[in-house]
């Protein structure tokens, strides 16, 4: 008759393996966190507190928002000091010579009227209505301008069909001193850093995607609200979304079966780059750059216009003392287009 078999070994070794099993389960839950764990956090905090970027209010003439009335509240002298010097608190200047323009005093004075002017939203609409801000983003071929309203239509406050001769009023265009500009301006300018022959849907594209606008939150490749690129692969193989291929061909003149898209050349370029793109951000761009341009000159008006019209007082010169060089010609509008109607300084 033969022996029973000993389990005690086996009991022992079950015991053992949930012991050593129940332990490890509890280091998982209580070991230290990694050091990267914060940075993540970190950095979804710093970009919740990242403003997105939206479109403008339109107050041209043709929808005048401020009266001369309200004009006159904001910019008055008087009114909490609004358009008052460097500080808003100064007194009325007593001068015994002219500022040069170019002076240090001068440009001091400038800069912080200009961020004053920046800072109030209203006094932007009415700036960028009086310069026409914009328009240059209207002026692409049929079936460009159609992709580019398409993608501005995407932005929160953009409205394209209200008003359509001015619809570019409304359009994502912001001055270095507003808050949603340094943030717009950053993102268009990596996009031209990077250059055009980067833009384009085969597999040499840029691997820095810089047609996605984080502050905008716009695919300027695909006219999309997502990051999310189609690979030159789902391409060839037919498997992009109708519309987002549509917008490319559209934007930049490319009306090509599909699998033309992610042709590369022989010379290793991308044979369908997204050139109407690029030529787009470089308008966007100077349009920016011509509101920051306005903003100053209209600082300068107000910082010299007499305190009867709602302006300082400053005495400038544009007059280089060592040189005798005439500078008014760089400051002083000269823009037959503005509309006189939308005027900061009230005559």
């Amino acid at each position: 008759m033969e022996n029973p078999t000993n389990k005690t070994p086996l009991l022992v070794i079950g015991l053992l393996l949930i012991l050593a099993l129940g332990g490890w389960a509890v280091w998982a839950v209580l070991r230290p966190k990694k050091e990267e764990e914060p940075t993540v956090t970190t950095k979804k905090e710093t970009a919740a507190s990242t403003p997105v970027v939206t479109g403008r209010n339109n107050v041209s003439s043709q929808n005048t928002g401020l009266t001369k009335e309200q004009i006159a509240f904001l910019f008055g002298h008087n009114n909490s000091s609004f358009n008052s010097g460097n500080t808003g608190n100064e007194n009325q200047p007593k001068q015994k010579e002219p500022l040069y323009i170019k002076g240090t005093r001068a440009q001091a004075l400038i800069t912080a009227k200009a961020e004053h002017l920046q800072s109030k939203v209203a006094v932007m609409d009415i700036i960028r209505a009086k310069y026409d801000i914009g328009r240059e983003l209207i002026k692409f071929n049929s079936d460009t301008q159609k992709a580019i309203d398409q993608l501005f239509d995407k932005v929160s406050g953009v409205d394209v069909h209200s008003d359509p001769a001015k619809r570019y009023l409304t359009f994502p265009i912001y001055g270095k001193h507003e808050s949603q500009g340094p943030a717009l301006r950053s993102d268009l300018q990596k996009l031209l850093d990077r250059g055009w022959e980067g833009l384009n849907l085969s597999n040499k594209r840029d691997p820095t995607m810089p047609w996605w606008l984080p502050s905008v939150q716009l695919n300027l490749l695909l006219g999309t609200t997502v990051s999310t690129t189609i690979s030159a692969d789902n391409i060839w193989w037919y498997w992009g979304q109708r519309s987002e291929l549509d917008f490319f061909k559209d934007f930049n003149g490319h009306q090509v079966d599909d699998r033309w898209l992610v042709k590369v050349n022989d010379n290793g370029k991308a044979a369908y780059p997204a050139g109407n793109l690029y030529t787009f951000v470089q308008r966007w761009v100077e349009a920016i750059d011509q509101l920051n341009k306005v903003t100053e000159w209209e600082a300068i008006r107000t910082l010299t216009a007499p305190t009867s019209k709602g302006g300082d007082g400053w005495l400038f010169t544009y007059l280089d003392p060592e040189t005798g060089t005439d500078y008014s010609k760089n400051y002083d509008p000269q823009d037959s287009r503005t509309n006189d109607a939308l005027d900061l300084i009230l005559t």
